[in-house]
């Protein structure tokens, strides 16, 4: 058993070797900020069979184990057990359940073996780790994600909102420029500063630290108690073996278009990308290798010809015409 609070966190990599014993979910917990996310425990998928003979999840823990657990549990005093099923995907989002528990009343452990083997019975038989995590009453909660249908680049992101009255609200954003969020330091909720900002820096954080460069895209789970944001799920997106999606083809053209500037139009490349910021910001909004990526030209108003040169403003309006020839 692995208490977060005494255990340090892993590099992304690590979980898909931990995922044997401590489910996917889990093992995603461990590579989480700990101040990101609230304190867990994770009981191995070993010890949940042994309790599987008896039905009490108790009887394969010892007291100073229970005491730990118990002492998650935060100013609401609630404890929430969650799945965390080895090998589980993104696809299988939503298909267990998770159950919370009261830590105030005399039948704790009676409600923990009995919360503990309704989400071991919605695994269907799937090898299982349970995650007993501080149970947050979440104001608001959402997805927050980098995934293929939302861009091709990883830079760009879906947050999308659901309020107490369960309307959705959705943003896209772009973290490329953000500074990435210090891992060490709790999501607090700031007045005045913008929700696109405030994810943008999780993201980038996500981008350049949790995957340092990796093309794996993520999709997190996040709820928030209007006091702190926290992330309870984080999930890789991974190949769907039923089918192909036509936007991971890479399918080259046959025959590379080129670009050349012309007597207005110039190309955008070498120089003028460091001299002109905008050019840099519109280049890298695609991977280099994109397929579809377009070619970036730009005028620059010295080159254009005076009001009065009669000659350069007739030149100027044939430009589009003969450009298109």
């Amino acid at each position: 058993m692995i208490f977060s609070d005494g255990a340090p966190r892993v590099d992304w990599p690590e979980v898909r070797q931990l995922d044997a014993t401590y489910g996917r979910k889990g093992a995603a917990s461990l590579a989480t900020p700990r101040e990101w996310t609230p304190p867990f425990a994770l009981i191995p998928a070993s010890s949940v069979d042994q309790a599987k003979s008896t039905g009490k999840i108790a009887t394969v823990l010892d007291n100073n184990s229970i005491q730990r657990i118990r002492a998650l549990a935060g100013p609401e005093r609630k404890l929430i057990i969650r799945s965390s099923v080895i090998g589980e995907s993104i696809w299988d989002r939503g298909t267990y359940c998770s159950v919370e528990v009261d830590c105030t009343l005399s039948t704790f452990l009676d409600d923990c073996d009995a919360a503990a083997w309704k989400v071991i019975t919605s695994a269907k038989g799937r090898p299982i780790c349970l995650m007993v995590q501080r149970f947050v009453q979440p104001a608001s909660r959402g997805e927050f994600g980098n995934l293929l249908r939302i861009s091709k680049t990883r830079d760009r992101w879906e947050v999308s909102s659901v309020n107490q009255t369960g309307s959705i609200t959705r943003i896209r954003l772009n973290s490329q420029r953000d500074q990435a969020a210090d891992p060490e330091a709790a999501l607090i909720v700031r007045s005045g500063r913008a929700l696109e900002r405030f994810f943008g820096s999780i993201g980038a954080w996500l981008n350049n630290e949790l995957l340092r460069g990796r093309s794996q895209r993520l999709n997190c789970e996040w709820i928030t108690d209007n006091r702190r944001f926290y992330l309870v799920q984080i999930d890789e997106e991974d190949e769907d073996l039923s089918g192909v999606n036509p936007s991971q083809l890479r399918i080259p053209p046959s025959i590379p278009p080129i670009a050349n500037s012309g007597n207005f139009l110039n190309l955008a490349e070498g120089d003028a990308l460091k001299k002109w910021d905008k050019l840099q910001v519109l280049s890298e909004l695609w991977e280099p290798d994109a397929i579809h990526k377009p070619t970036l030209f730009f005028v620059c108003l010295a080159d254009l010809p005076n009001l009065t040169n009669e000659n350069g403003l007739a030149s100027l309006e044939r430009y589009p015409s003969e450009v298109n020839r």
